[in-house]
């Protein structure tokens, strides 16, 4: 399927083969508009790019995931074949709202491909000191969802 990427997932039948189809899913909408707002704030810089998309890719990821209970009554999964044979998970059981233990250990599986994006994400912070003209503070505010609370 050809197209944006809200049309290729209109057009995707069952679960995604695998984790980098969830990782190319977010970093064409969640780290696009990212990136989208680091250059629209005027910071160029890999560094910021780089941080911008591992941050999408988090983001992109943790939506997908937090929109599963939405997604599973339209009969839409988006726990990867592959992660879910591994943990022996159903994609039946995700549409039904079954909270198996094997359903959450293929969800956790996931959730830590987010959280090591998110983690690379903030790893990138003192690097971010030469973005943009303002010493990476512009940089910084756009990557603001990478900061923890609580």
């Amino acid at each position: 399927p050809r197209g944006p990427p809200r049309i290729k997932d209109a057009e995707h039948v069952g679960p995604p083969p695998g984790i980098p189809f969830l990782e190319a899913y977010a970093n064409s909408t969640a780290s696009s508009l990212l990136l989208l707002l680091m250059d629209t704030c005027g910071v160029r810089d890999s560094d910021a790019d780089h941080a911008a998309a591992h941050l999408g890719k988090a983001i992109g990821i943790a939506n997908l995931l937090r929109g599963t209970h939405a997604h599973s009554a339209q009969r839409r999964c988006y726990l990867p074949a592959d992660v879910q044979a591994r943990h022996g998970a159903s994609t039946e059981d995700v549409y039904r709202a079954r909270p198996t233990e094997e359903v959450r250990n293929a969800v956790h599986e996931v959730a830590s491909v987010a959280k090591a994006h998110l983690d690379s994400a903030r790893a990138m912070e003192p690097r971010l000191q030469k973005a943009g003209v303002d010493g990476g503070k512009t940089a910084k505010t756009v990557l603001l969802p990478a900061v923890g609370v609580g």
